[in-house]
């Protein structure tokens, strides 16, 4: 049987005490300053601190508690070691990426792995910035969710946006809570740039009623455009996108990523004069009126309404069909119409933020 030998037990005695792993983490000195009860616009929730063997921590936003961050945080041995933890970590290594990519389609990607420095230009350890892709609906474009996972000399930190469902959070907002950490003064972070499409709007719109609403000023250009990639919205429907097959718009530079529009194309239907009456069989008369939509071209750039135009449709077919209860009509939309203008259009390539 075999037996420890003495300079075994002082080594695992003297270790206990101190608190050390020679080769692994160390719990017993992790800075404060790295994990202080607010960071900016958030607060650490106290229940969620130790929840496993590292130390975890969720901190909420102050003004809206469906938005949280998961920010783990572990002390390694030393520099070397936090760095391999860093390459086998499961919110962001290419390991990590690799390993979803082959479980989902809508696994993570890394975005940028760079060598992360103090602000004198020292290198301190490595930064990763990874994404995951939530695929939007009928009424909302998809968005990212954002990782980011760093070591710092011998501190491992890492963070988590994906369980914001409800709201999520953007790339600059989790950039800037890292920034905030008072243990992270020293470091460089240049590259923590948002990734959302950039303007003078201070907050990205995300779901179609936001977009059917946005008004801003009217600066009618001389020649109307469209910088892609194009949002299209019905003020009526909140249908969002519509496919270019509907208004001769190409799906190529239709967006569905937040983050990647420039231009907002708004249509807003509403019923017309009188153009007409059909009568039921059983004597019942149902008025049928014009369709006249109203599109405007938003710049989301500057931001501006860059062009207006009307468009109406007074055509009616000889016969309809009519449900139950049925009081008026109102003409189809004019698809025809719109697609000729949109046809005119001179179309810009350049695409918004990423």
């Amino acid at each position: 049987m075999k037996t420890l030998s003495t300079l075994s037990i002082v080594v695992i005695t003297v270790c206990i005490i101190l608190g050390c792993k020679l080769g692994g983490s160390v719990k017993s000195s992790l800075p404060k300053e790295a994990y202080p009860e607010k960071i900016g616009k958030y607060k650490r929730d106290s229940a969620a601190d130790y929840v496993s063997s590292y130390r975890s921590f969720k901190y909420t936003a102050l003004e809206n508690p469906s938005k949280t961050i998961d920010y783990s945080l572990e002390i390694y041995s030393d520099a070397t070691y936090a760095k391999k933890k860093l390459d086998e970590n499961y919110v962001c290594s290419k390991q990590e990426v690799q390993r979803q990519s082959k479980d989902t389609a809508f696994g993570k990607e890394v975005v940028k792995e760079e060598v992360l420095k103090d602000k004198s230009g020292n290198a301190v350890g490595t930064i990763v910035i990874c994404r995951q892709k939530q695929v939007g609906s009928s009424n909302r474009l998809g968005y990212y969710f954002y990782f980011v996972a760093y070591s710092n000399n011998n501190l491992l930190s890492t963070f988590d946006t994906s369980k914001n469902y409800v709201e999520k959070i953007p790339s600059g907002e989790l950039f800037e809570f890292i920034k905030g950490i008072p243990n992270n003064t020293n470091l460089n972070f240049e590259s923590l740039k948002p990734e959302e499409s950039t303007s003078s709007k201070s907050k990205e719109l995300l779901t179609a009623e936001e977009f059917a609403k946005f008004a801003p000023p009217v600066k009618i250009a001389q020649k109307p455009y469209l910088k892609v990639k194009v949002v299209v919205v019905d003020d009526n429907l909140f249908g969002m996108p519509i496919g270019g097959s509907v208004l001769g718009i190409d799906e190529k530079i239709v967006a569905t990523m937040q983050g990647e529009f420039q231009s907002i194309v708004q249509i807003k239907c509403e019923k017309g004069r009188k153009i007409g009456t059909y009568v039921l069989k059983s004597g019942v008369q149902i008025p049928a009126y014009q369709n006249v939509c109203k599109i405007s071209i938003i710049d989301y750039t500057i931001p501006a309404v860059i062009a207006q135009k009307t468009f109406i449709n007074s055509d009616l077919y000889e016969s309809e069909t009519f449900s139950e209860g049925t009081t008026e009509f109102v003409a189809p939309m004019p698809y025809e119409q719109i697609e000729k203008y949109f046809d005119t259009l001179s179309v810009t390539s350049a695409l918004a933020g990423l």
